[in-house]
């Protein structure tokens, strides 16, 4: 079996931790933020994979800092092998097409910046190479 205890899987916009399960069984460490997490918490899995629930508010440039900052001490000496992001139906699914106009009057990028800012922030990191579909 490989060890992939020094591979890391990131999740944005994820309360839930559902989509990185099997990446934590099967040994990678993965890290899910989202603003309803109230604490960071750990949870392990019998594959030696973990997932760590970081709060996080991912609307904010400076919290999006800090995540890229924190890589470093997070993610050490290992990579990140996938990431991944969920962002708020209202901003990108058809479930919140009522507030499309309204949100771009207010912000004219409102509809890109879900998927720039994250990209952003595993973009630049040291520790990815990021690939786009």
């Amino acid at each position: 079996m490989t060890n992939n205890n020094d591979k890391y899987v990131i999740s944005l916009y994820d309360y839930t931790g559902e989509a990185l399960k099997p990446w934590a069984e099967a040994g990678y460490q993965c890290i899910a933020y989202d603003i309803q997490h109230d604490n960071t918490v750990v949870e392990t899995f019998e594959g030696g994979g973990s997932i760590m629930y970081k709060q996080a508010d991912l609307h904010n440039m400076a919290t999006l800092d800090k995540i890229h900052d924190s890589f470093d001490d997070l993610v050490g000496h290992g990579s990140v092998t996938f990431a991944m992001a969920f962002p708020v139906c209202t901003d990108m699914a058809v479930s919140g097409a009522a507030h499309f106009k309204r949100k771009r009057e207010r912000d004219p990028c409102s509809n890109v910046k879900p998927l720039t800012m994250p990209y952003g922030v595993l973009n630049y990191s040291k520790h990815s190479t990021v690939h786009t579909l």
